[in-house]
């Protein structure tokens, strides 16, 4: 087994942070509805209950640019306005995960309607304990990625946030740090993130 020990910015642009989708695309030009979808479910601990924030204390976290009530965005997200949180339990067959983005403290979902082709996102941020486990669609290469993202929010706005990648043939735990804890920036810390990455190959 090879292990290598790094760290690698995060770019302040559009398409800067941690990203996975269900495509071939980039984050700017995917469209979730188009997506193949990703697979969302609890995390479990080693005796295999679930763990970390239910589900319900998640979606209370939930938050979106599609939520507003203002001249931009007023009648454009009616259906996921209305039953987000049956969309984020994985209730409405319509919709599907079609890509994450996981930021310094929160996680970027972002959904797509198949049958009426409506797009839409949330995001989750200030989770005591966050752990949920996504799988990404199989390679080419025959393994299906998972990432189990892990997030702890301490009161005073420290969050400890990690991804552990597991692609089949080689396994990484990533770690996200702020450049500057006092930076400020916007929620997604955009241009202020940089990770620590364990990587582990030939396992």
């Amino acid at each position: 087994m090879r292990i290598e020990e790094y760290t690698r910015d995060l770019v302040e642009n559009d398409n800067g942070g941690f990203m996975v989708l269900g495509s071939n695309r980039n984050w700017n030009s995917h469209r979730s509805n188009e997506c193949v979808p990703l697979k969302m479910s609890r995390s479990c601990s080693y005796s295999g209950s679930p763990c970390g924030a239910d589900l319900d204390e998640l979606i209370r976290l939930a938050d979106s640019d599609c939520f507003l009530d203002d001249d931009d965005t007023k009648g454009m997200y009616p259906e996921f306005q209305k039953h987000y949180p049956e969309i984020f339990r994985g209730e409405c067959p319509d919709w599907q995960l079609g890509a994450l983005k996981v930021f310094y403290g929160g996680i970027h979902l972002d959904y797509g309607n198949r049958r009426t082709g409506e797009t839409a996102f949330l995001w989750i941020i200030g989770a005591r304990r966050l752990r949920l486990t996504f799988e990404a669609p199989r390679t080419r290469l025959g393994f299906v990625p998972i990432y189990k993202v892990s997030i702890d929010c301490e009161e005073d706005g420290r969050s400890k946030t990690l991804v552990e990648e597991d692609l089949g043939y080689l396994r990484r735990e990533i770690r996200f740090e702020l450049k500057d804890p006092y930076k400020k920036t916007n929620i997604f810390h955009d241009g202020n993130q940089y990770l620590i990455i364990s990587e582990y190959a030939g396992i």
